[in-house]
Order: structure tokens, then C-alpha cells, then sequence
């Protein structure tokens, strides 16, 4: 017991001395292990950081019709939904009040014969039909193509209210057994030209010797291919009747719609007082 107790008198004794000594102790540092640089080898066997290579998805499965994986990648991928684009004139075979109509909307091109064609037989070949024209005329051979379509087959011509049928279109309107047009109907004409803008002295003879054909005086031709191709000779019911060129002018009523659609055919057939000879076309 007094063993014990002189022990502990003892360290109470050394306790400042022991508190002073433990103070000039160094205080340990944990260090960790140094680790070499982490690199990945590229094909050549040269080092590169992995940190410059992404890392690789897995691959994508894609089930076949009958339930087995095979990969994405040897699948075709779809091709993306394209709209159409329509070349030429817009040539629509049609029925108004029982009278087969073809109505030519938009610039003529090469190949819009064949559509004419296909419209007429669309149709059943009809003996009597109307042909609606709303061009700025185009291709000589094609608008060529189609007027004489026109001609031989006898059928009648029309351009409707606030419709425009300018260069050839006008030779297909020419062509009509009966041209039709109204009062605020524009349709011009001027020589043919080649893409430079020089004019085509075939193209005139050609289109000279089908308007002959037609029955056309030499002053009607001479005015309907005399204008430059950046200008119009518009046609007017008086300058028509001037150059013997027959047609007849309808009087819309209010109520109908600019479309050639409704009450314009029945003019010729059913309504002659609506005609106006003197007006402009």
C-alpha cells in the first residue's frame, strides 16, 4: 500500500516535467503513397493520359422482328420525309357544271404536253372541253405542243377574271375554237428569246407560221411577236378587233369567284347578253 502510494506522489511530482517534454515532441505526418501517373498505351504502344480518351458507351442492341439483338449500326438509317417538288404547270382535268375543263396554272415547261395529254384522256377524251389558262407562258415546244392540241381538237379557251396569260400561254389562248377572257383578264405577248434574253428568229418563224395557221392576218402576227422579251403587247378587245383577232369578253356577275369555276362557260352557251365585244380583255 505505501508502495503504491509513494508511486503515484511520484508522478504527481513529474507531471509538469513530463507536459513540458511530450510539448517538444515532433508531431507525426501521415503521408500517403505515391502513386506513378495513370496513362493508357495507344495503338502505336506510345503513353497518352486516359484522361484524353472518353470512355466507350456499350454498344446498342436493336431487337430484330423475331425477338434476337442484333447491333444499331447495321441498320440502313431511315432517310428523312421530303415534300415533293412540282415541276412545271400545275395541270388539273375537271368537271364545272357538267363541261370538261383543263386547267393550266403556272409556268409551262418541257414534258407539261404529255400532262395535257394525260389530262385529256383523264377526262374520256371529250369532244367539247374548256381549257382554263393562268401562265406566264414557258417552253416554246411544250406551249406549241399544247396550243395545237388545242386547235386540232377544237376545244375552247378561256383566261379568267384577274388571270394572267402572257407570252406563250397566249398562243395556247389563240389557239381556242372560242377564246374567252373578262374584263380584267391580262393577256400579252412578246417575241420568243432564247435564256440571254436575244431573240429566237426560229422561234418567231415557228411561232409565225402556227398563228398563220390559225388563220391570223400578217398585222395580227406581226403585233403578237414584235415586242422585245423584256416587254408586253397586252391585248385589248379594241386591238383584237383592229387585228381581226375574234374573241369574246364575259361580265362577271359580283357574286362569282375570280376562279374560272362556276358561272363563266355558260356565257357561250346560255347568256350572250353578258358578252361585251368592246371591252377590254
Amino acid at each position: 500500500m505505501i508502495r503504491y502510494l509513494t508511486l503515484a506522489l511520484t508522478l504527481v511530482a513529474a507531471a509538469p516535467a513530463l507536459a513540458g517534454m511530450q510539448g517538444n515532441l515532433p508531431t507525426p505526418v501521415q503521408k500517403l503513397p505515391a502513386y506513378p501517373p495513370v496513362v493508357c498505351v495507344a495503338p502505336n504502344w506510345t503513353t497518352v493520359p486516359c484522361a484524353s480518351r472518353a470512355p466507350k458507351p456499350p454498344a446498342v442492341k436493336c431487337l430484330r422482328p423475331d425477338g434476337t439483338e442484333e447491333p444499331c449500326e447495321s441498320r440502313q438509317a431511315t432517310p428523312p420525309l421530303t415534300t415533293p417538288v412540282v415541276k412545271g404547270a400545275i395541270i388539273i382535268p375537271s368537271m364545272f357544271e357538267g363541261v370538261p375543263t383543263i386547267q393550266v396554272h403556272g409556268e409551262i415547261v418541257s414534258g407539261d404536253e404529255t400532262k395535257f395529254k394525260a389530262a385529256i384522256k383523264d377526262l374520256g377524251f371529250p369532244s367539247e372541253a374548256l381549257v382554263y389558262l393562268n401562265s406566264i407562258g414557258g417552253n416554246l415546244e411544250a406551249s406549241l405542243a399544247i396550243a395545237n392540241t388545242v386547235w386540232a381538237r377544237r376545244y375552247h379557251t378561256m383566261v379568267g377574271t384577274k388571270a394572267v396569260c402572257a407570252s406563250m400561254c397566249g398562243i395556247i389562248w389563240l389557239a381556242g375554237s372560242t377564246r374567252w377572257a373578262f374584263a380584267t383578264s391580262h393577256i400579252g405577248f412578246h417575241s420568243p428569246y432564247f435564256s440571254d434574253k436575244r431573240i429566237s428568229p426560229g422561234g418567231a418563224a415557228v411561232i409565225g407560221a402556227f398563228l398563220a395557221k390559225l388563220g391570223l392576218s400578217d398585222a395580227a402576227i406581226r403585233y403578237l411577236t414584235e415586242a422585245a422579251p423584256n416587254t408586253m403587247n397586252w391585248l385589248t378587245a379594241e386591238k383584237a378587233r383592229e387585228l381581226g383577232i375574234d374573241s369574246r369578253v364575259g361580265t362577271q356577275p359580283p357574286e362569282a369567284r375570280p376562279e374560272p369555276m362556276s358561272n363563266t362557260f355558260r356565257y357561250r352557251t346560255s347568256n350572250t347578253s353578258n358578252v361585251e365585244p368592246d371591252g377590254p380583255l
